[in-house]
């Protein structure tokens, strides 16, 4: 469905952005994302608004940029501050629709670990970036002591958002079934580790759909009945 591209561009774009050394990953894992969730949002519409938000990322991230390789401004002045928060509050809005949409496929799968994962995850990203804007915001008229210990805070808590979501996306691409109702075979790596948590991703995808064939062939049944449009009786003229 387009979750094992979401993972590596959700990796490249927001682990790469915590290490001193800048080399465009943001850049690059945005606009990676940008082609999975359009992909997504093919098979469920609530991804349509993470699309946008992702472009909204990924402007931000070239701006960044641009202004730290031709050096028109820091990361600590004030114009580098100002585009540090902004960039973090889409980053909430976007985590924010993300866990949303990835709950609403959860929740049309019955799936209630993956609702109650999506559902943690949405609540521990916004509130590690509210902290990350505090931090950026205010970070600066903080003691020196305090301001060493909220740095290491906002990191660890960076770094939990980091693996929750990314776990999040990763059981996402090994739970849900395509919407074709069909699970392709997996492509064949040169590496033996990719090939093997591909072929174990097959296996159990594969597994659930033949268990559940019937109650899938009758959900896609009821949604495509849903989504026809009943056609209007016309007024008969007096």
């Amino acid at each position: 469905m387009g979750f094992g591209i979401l993972f590596f561009g959700y990796f490249t774009a927001f682990a790469f952005a915590m290490i001193p050394v800048y080399f465009f990953a943001d850049i690059v894992g945005c606009l990676i994302m940008l082609w999975a969730l359009t992909v997504l949002s093919s098979h469920k519409a609530a991804f349509r608004k993470c699309v946008y938000l992702d472009m909204v990322l990924t402007a931000l991230s070239v701006v960044r940029a641009v202004g730290r390789t031709f050096a028109f401004f820091t990361d600590g002045d004030t114009v580098g501050t100002v585009l540090t928060v902004v960039w973090a509050a889409a980053a909430l809005v976007f985590h924010f629709f993300l866990t949303g949409a990835i709950r609403s496929l959860a929740v049309d799968a019955e799936d209630k670990k993956m609702t109650a994962r999506a559902n943690f995850s949405r609540s521990f990203s916004v509130t590690a970036y509210v902290l990350m804007i505090a931090h950026s915001s205010l970070g600066a008229f903080l003691p020196e002591d305090l301001g060493q210990i909220a740095d290491k805070l906002v990191l660890l808590v960076s770094l939990a958002c980091l693996l929750f979501m990314s776990f999040l996306i990763y059981t996402s691409f090994v739970n849900f079934i395509p919407v074709s109702g069909e699970v392709p075979e997996p492509v064949p790596s040169k590496i033996p580790l990719v090939n093997k948590i591909r072929m174990k991703s097959y296996e159990r995808k594969k597994r659930i759909l033949d268990e559940n064939r019937e109650l899938y062939e009758e959900y896609l049944k009821n949604k495509k009945s849903k989504n026809e449009k009943t056609p209007k009786k016309r007024k008969k003229k007096k």
